[in-house]
């Protein structure tokens, strides 16, 4: 999963079977699955602005001292805070005075990477969370 093809291909894939899962009422998953693909797209872009292949390796590891300290701000689930780190932000922010794109973004900036611990996610409100993230996926081929 390392090169952003394969961060692409996974996003891509998250979606699909969070969309298999709502479509067999599995509706907590579905929305825990949807929220990954947002993460995978950012960090794609992350790949291409930082021009490095394999998002999970930073250059050569041995030459960093506390490399844990260098890749820390990248291994993160928050959405706005990749996005500063994906050099789109300001893009990002501009974008948010589109009223349909403002609309769906204040609904993804809900997901949290701890919703896999919840349950009682409800048809309606993860079919809506899909649709967002297509939207979302839609507007992010251009960075891509």
């Amino acid at each position: 999963m390392n090169t952003t093809n394969k961060i692409l291909e996974l996003a891509d894939s998250k979606l699909k079977e969070s969309e298999c899962l709502y479509k067999n009422g599995f509706y907590d998953s579905a929305y825990y699955l949807a929220g990954y693909s947002v993460e995978l797209l950012i960090k794609a872009r992350i790949c291409k602005t930082l021009k490095i292949e394999n998002f999970y390796d930073f250059g050569n590891r041995d030459k960093f001292v506390g490399e844990d300290n260098i890749t820390k701000p990248y291994k993160v689930h928050n959405f706005e805070q990749l996005f500063v780190l994906s050099g789109i932000y300001n893009e990002f922010i501009k974008q948010l005075d589109n009223k349909d794109f403002s609309k769906y973004w204040m609904f993804l900036k809900e997901w949290k990477e701890d919703v896999r611990y919840a349950s009682g996610k409800q048809a309606e409100e993860v079919n809506k969370f899909i649709i967002c993230v297509k939207n979302f996926t839609i507007w992010m081929q251009q960075y891509l």
